[in-house]
């Protein structure tokens, strides 16, 4: 009988303990189900998703993250002016230097969808200099150089082009560029 009672009192001490573990995922469980459907491209499901987490949890450590991520779900949704507001909360943010990075690239794209090319140029240059180990610097020379093209400034954006290939012999933009060069020295 004392064997069964000490167990007992084990197995609850255990699970006491337990249960602060088991609610932390729990709390975060919206988070979750926002980042897999952006994953997925459910982008309403992942805005929808973010939106509720932010406003249940505004002092997590992820939301940071949710705000870029709820960002580029509204981008995607063609929500640009929603966008924009929660990239420039991302981007105003202490601390959080690699999201600043992607935020500034995807309100930089915003502005290129819109057609802004004279922001987007501005954007992507700022993102190059001030964030040159970021992984979305390829993309911001890319697009910087596109932007150029759109606007036909074909000499300048043969030269992004050739700059982007430059450092980036073996990116997943390369062929995209070769392209690009060849249809601006057709135009030239």
């Amino acid at each position: 009988m004392n064997l069964i009672t000490n167990i007992f009192i084990i197995l609850s001490f255990i699970l006491t303990l337990g249960l602060p573990l088991l609610a932390e995922p729990v709390q975060n469980n919206d988070f979750i189900v926002a980042r897999k459907s952006f994953q997925d491209g459910f982008y309403d499901i992942a805005a929808k998703s973010f939106q509720k987490f932010i406003s249940q949890s505004p002092q997590d450590a992820d939301v940071a993250e949710a705000r870029l991520l709820l960002g580029e779900s509204l981008v995607h949704l063609k929500r640009f002016n929603d966008a924009i507001k929660e990239l420039d909360r991302v981007i105003g943010l202490e601390g959080v230097k690699g999201f600043k990075a992607e935020a500034l690239y995807w309100k930089a794209e915003i502005y290129f969808k819109t057609k802004d090319f004279q922001r987007a140029k501005e954007l992507y240059n700022k993102l190059i200099k001030d964030s040159p180990s970021s992984k979305y610097v390829s993309y911001a020379m890319y697009s910087l150089a596109w932007s150029l093209y759109e606007e036909k400034d074909y000499k300048k954006a043969l030269e992004k082009f050739s700059l982007f290939l430059t450092k980036n012999p073996s990116g997943a933009l390369k062929r995209d560029s070769r392209l690009k060069i060849c249809e601006i020295l057709y135009r030239l």
